[in-house]
């Protein structure tokens, strides 16, 4: 079901205690731009396992799954039945604009276990979508030789999964010596960069590449791709949701095209778990409008509350509470693309007589993720760097620090 945004807030505010203090100078009868925008890391603080202060009743039915990338503190997503129905249909009409045509057979190599949410939710939009597909539930998890077995011998010609995923079986079916029937690749997770599809094409010259479509765990359905859209770009789900790019300097909405600022997001379909004024955790930008009403924008990047490297998120949170130890005055991260793969530089400011070897493996032990994706060559080796105050970037307009320094 899709409700009105006025449904949406008052039943939070009725019923969520969190909700019930951010919107306590909130009347019945409010804009937009009335209600405060999330602060991710009080968000989560109260959606707490034990305790819970967010959610809006009792978990009686749905879906539970694993949230918030790395961090050490557990997060979840709940979906009730019905939102979970409504999420997946709203993401299938999204798949319905991808270049999917009758009789396709598409191999899933998103994830799946772990409360991880791609791999169930990928094959249940896959069944809700108006094409006739031929779904095989491969996973990311199958070894690469099995995966490539099964492309081969059943013919399968498209591809949904994570982009440093793909990038490696095709790696692997080259060594190999076997020649992949592979004509689309739809990618999600994470973005695909130049250099991943130039290495693609290599192979595959007249190959289609396209997004997925955009979502996440944390909020739901953000965007669609269509063969019209370029490199980043999306599509709102105009009637399902509100999307908005935020000043990060002024708070304010930005209306026209082409100016950076914060992507922010309302799910009209959840009210278990509200998501009002959530901040994706993405820069982005508007790009045009359609005949329908229905903005384009494109992604440009993290913005301050995380950075994503691969399909590992580091936020902020993260960064205090692994180096919370070391008393270190600033940190700021740096993601670069080397080698074809996605490069993290943390750069530390204060005294300190651990190394940076040492501090790299307490990274590590921190954050167990980030490790597994080194090990098997999804990413580069983080690098740590204890480095002066003056070494730091800051905003050129504001002089504030800038956490995340984005140049892939």
């Amino acid at each position: 079901m899709i409700y009105s945004l006025q449904e949406i807030v008052l039943h939070a505010k009725n019923c969520s205690p969190y909700y019930r203090k951010l919107y306590a100078g909130i009347g019945e009868h409010f804009s937009l731009e009335d209600l405060p925008i999330v602060t991710q890391e009080d968000f989560w603080e109260h959606n707490s396992i034990q305790n819970n202060r967010l959610l809006t009743g009792p978990i009686e039915d749905g879906v539970v799954f694993k949230s918030g990338g790395t961090t050490g503190r557990p997060k979840f997503s709940v979906f009730t039945k019905a939102e979970w129905e409504r999420f997946t249909a709203e993401f299938a009409y999204g798949m319905d604009h991808l270049a999917l045509e009758n009789g396709d057979r598409v191999a899933n190599l998103f994830y799946g276990g772990s409360m991880y949410a791609s791999f169930v939710f990928i094959m249940k939009s896959l069944e809700k979508c108006h094409q006739r597909l031929l779904h095989f539930p491969i996973s990311g998890q199958c070894p690469l030789e099995d995966t490539i077995a099964f492309i081969r011998d059943y013919d399968i010609r498209v591809l949904l999964g994570v982009p440093t995923s793909i990038i490696t079986l095709i790696s692997k079916a080259s060594a190999m010596e076997v020649k992949l029937p592979l004509t689309k690749i739809f990618f999600g997770g994470e973005s695909m960069y130049p250099d991943q599809r130039e290495f693609i094409k290599s192979y595959f010259p007249k190959i289609l590449i396209s997004s997925i479509g955009h979502a996440s765990v944390d909020g739901g359905h953000i965007g669609l791709a269509t063969p019209l859209c370029s490199y980043n770009e999306h599509v709102e789900f105009c009637k399902s949701s509100i999307l908005e790019i935020i000043d990060p300097d002024s708070g304010q909405p930005i209306i026209n095209s082409r100016k950076r600022g914060r992507l922010v997001y309302t799910n009209l379909t959840r009210k278990l778990m509200p998501i009002i004024r959530y901040p994706v955790g993405d820069m982005a930008e508007w790009t045009s409008e359609s005949s329908e009403g229905e903005r384009k924008y494109r992604i440009l990047g993290r913005d301050d509350a995380g950075a994503r490297v691969g399909t590992v998120t580091l936020t902020r949170d993260d960064l205090e509470q692994v180096f919370a130890a070391f008393k270190f005055t600033h940190k700021q991260m740096l993601l670069e693309r080397i080698a074809g793969k996605d490069a993290l530089t943390i750069r530390v400011v204060g005294s300190t007589t651990t190394s940076k070897e040492q501090l790299l493996q307490h990274l590590y032990k921190e954050r167990s993720h980030l490790l597994a994706e080194v090990k098997k060559g999804h990413i580069n080796p983080p690098i740590i760097e204890i480095v002066n105050e003056s070494d730091l970037e800051v905003n050129p307009r504001t002089g504030k620090l800038r956490l995340v320094i984005d140049r892939r």
